[in-house]
């Protein structure tokens, strides 16, 4: 009876011991990414100092120049330094407390998981990658930081010993570049078989009434020959509309080729 009773006992012991290893296995059920306002991170289950060992945890394919609203992005997120029994991640985006951006699952997305509105690994990965997908918000809603916890599992029991790594970056909304029309070919043939031809990449039609060519010789300053003074004919007011995409091009009155003006000497033209 005595060894009945001893084996149930061990029976019990071994299985709640299966069950934390696979708990601990799995991905966090709370919020441990490292971001506000609590900044918890994996030593909230793990006895590891963070960023105290030979590894690191970090976030490739975030744009340089800052995100554009409503584009997806593919993320891969990297844990090294050594390990045992493998890696694990939880990361958030946030503006402040706020969330920011919709992470998901891609079709190369493995061993990975939502958990709310952060993304963790599903179960530990020997590789320490997982590739994820992130929305950008559709709208400019400012500075977003991506925080991240990383987990190396050092140890050789279900928590101990393991290695605790942390990282944040920062990301603005990516200024739009102000678009205008500008000389997207200075044509020159034999004599004065000369042009210019100007491009329209707006998107929208522009009044061309509130543009002028200007002439420059040999540095006297644009629109002058060699005074101090605008030369007649080396400036030129355009006029018209140009529509979205298109090009106006503006040659000598001598050029052979195609063109929507021309224009006798002196001209914008004549160099």
């Amino acid at each position: 009876m005595s060894f009945l009773k001893y084996y149930f006992y061990y029976v019990i012991i071994y299985l709640i011991l299966i069950g934390v290893a696979l708990s601990n296995s799995g991905g966090p059920s709370g919020n441990y990414a490292n971001n506000a306002p609590s900044y918890n991170n994996c030593t909230q289950c793990h006895n590891g100092n963070v960023n105290s060992g030979n590894g690191n945890v970090s976030i490739q394919g975030l744009p340089s120049n800052g995100y554009a609203p409503g584009e997806l992005y593919s993320l891969t997120v990297n844990v090294s330094g050594t390990n045992s029994r493998g890696y694990g991640f939880q990361m958030a985006s946030q503006v402040g407390n706020d969330n920011a951006g919709n992470f998901s699952l891609g079709t190369l997305s493995e061993d990975a998981e939502l958990n709310g509105n952060r993304v963790q690994h599903s179960s530990r990965t020997v590789s320490g990658e997982w590739i994820i997908d992130w929305l950008a918000p559709s709208s400019d809603v400012g500075d977003i930081t991506f925080s991240i916890s990383g987990l190396a599992t050092g140890g050789n029991s279900s928590t101990g010993g393991d290695n605790v790594y942390t990282s944040a970056v920062t990301l603005p909304a990516l200024t739009p570049q102000t678009l205008d029309l500008f000389i997207s070919e200075y044509i020159e043939g034999s004599s004065n078989n000369k042009g210019i031809e100007i491009f329209n990449p707006t998107g929208v039609s522009v009044d061309l009434s509130n543009y002028f060519v200007k002439l420059s010789r040999n540095g006297s300053g644009w629109g002058m020959y060699d005074a101090d003074t605008e030369e007649p004919g080396f400036v030129y007011q355009l006029g018209g509309t140009l529509a979205n995409g298109d090009v106006l091009v503006i040659a000598t009155d001598q050029a052979t080729f195609q063109s929507d003006i021309q224009l006798s000497y002196p001209s914008v033209c004549h160099l």
